[in-house]
């Protein structure tokens, strides 16, 4: 069983070494925490949520998120992907996202909140 090893830095914390379930949770966080077109040389790298969170009610929207949620998820061989919830709030959405983490035969959800004062952090 291969042991992933990584590292992390929090915003105002050192860098901290990361391993195994903890680095793939951060790897993907890393994905969906980046604006989809915002990174330099690779601009299908990132999440369309961050232009859709005052969009949800348009039909069509939550599928659109729906889908790029499973592309990101797909795009990690390390991780399956079980399901994926979309819920409505006041000021954005949550995303609710079961996964399996293959490797370690160990299931947990990931739970990502959007809304606009995540979105003015962003910018």
């Amino acid at each position: 069983m291969p042991i992933f090893t990584g590292f992390a830095s929090g915003p105002t914390g050192p860098v901290q070494v990361i391993h195994a379930i903890e680095l793939i949770k951060q790897d993907l966080l890393n994905q969906f925490n980046t604006m989809k077109g915002e990174r330099l040389m690779d601009t299908e790298y990132g999440f369309i949520g961050w232009d859709l969170i005052f969009d949800l009610k348009q039909s069509g929207t939550k599928e659109m998120i729906e889908s790029d949620c499973r592309r990101i998820v797909q795009s990690d061989p390390r991780v399956t992907e079980q399901s994926i919830e979309i819920i409505e709030e006041e000021h954005g959405f949550t995303v609710s996202i079961e996964l399996i983490f293959n490797e370690f035969a160990t299931a947990d959800t990931l739970v990502l909140f959007f809304d606009q004062a995540a979105l003015d952090s962003q910018v």
